[in-house]
């Protein structure tokens, strides 16, 4: 008869409950750094957006106010209306040539404000004139805009020299984030 020198291998049901356990509780705590991990993402997501969509149109209203000579009382844009008011802004700027130089007599239009069909879009239109070379632009600076003010320091909008600016914008999702900016522009007049 044959004897039997090596042990048969396998594991106990106790050492399977104990591995099964050991990997029951790292995958809960690795769910749990993945979820507080993801809401920490879309939270920052939401402040940088709000952040980003407050400087860029702070940006635009200085690019163009220093650019203007005057603002604007209303400007027809395609078949809208455009009117500065507290919510609009409509700037009067020197048409360029080719070389970059100033043509006289010649006008681009720069406008800003809501959109007057979904006020939560805050659009920058350039409309130039066809003697001038500035691009025309058509740009949705944000679609999260919770409000917009703008205040002159003039009521004849022909002499106004500063334009004083609040913006803001709340990105309303999962974790909802907002920014508001103040700012002023001065415009560079004749």
């Amino acid at each position: 008869m044959k004897r039997r020198t090596g042990v048969r291998g396998g594991f106990t049901l106790a050492e399977i409950l104990v591995v099964i356990a050991l990997l029951v509780i790292l995958i809960t705590v690795g769910t749990q750094i993945f979820i507080y991990n993801n809401r920490f993402y879309e939270n920052q997501a939401g402040e940088i957006f709000s952040v980003t969509a407050t400087r860029e149109a702070a940006d635009r209203i200085n690019e163009y106010a220093r650019a203007a000579l005057a603002l604007e009382n209303t400007y027809l844009y395609g078949s809208t209306t455009y009117t500065t008011d507290v919510q609009t802004v409509i700037f009067k700027i020197p048409g360029l040539d080719a070389s970059g130089q100033t043509i006289s007599g010649v006008y681009d239009y720069a406008i800003m404000g809501p959109n007057p069909t979904d006020p939560k879009r805050l659009e920058l239109i350039v409309e130039p004139d066809p003697a001038s070379v500035r691009e025309q632009r058509l740009l949705l600076l944000t679609d999260k805009l919770t409000g917009i003010t703008f205040t002159y320091d003039n009521a004849d909008l022909g002499l106004v020299r500063r334009v004083d600016y609040e913006i803001n914008v709340t990105d309303i999702g999962r974790t909802p984030a907002s920014e508001q900016i103040f700012g002023s522009a001065t415009l560079r007049n004749k």
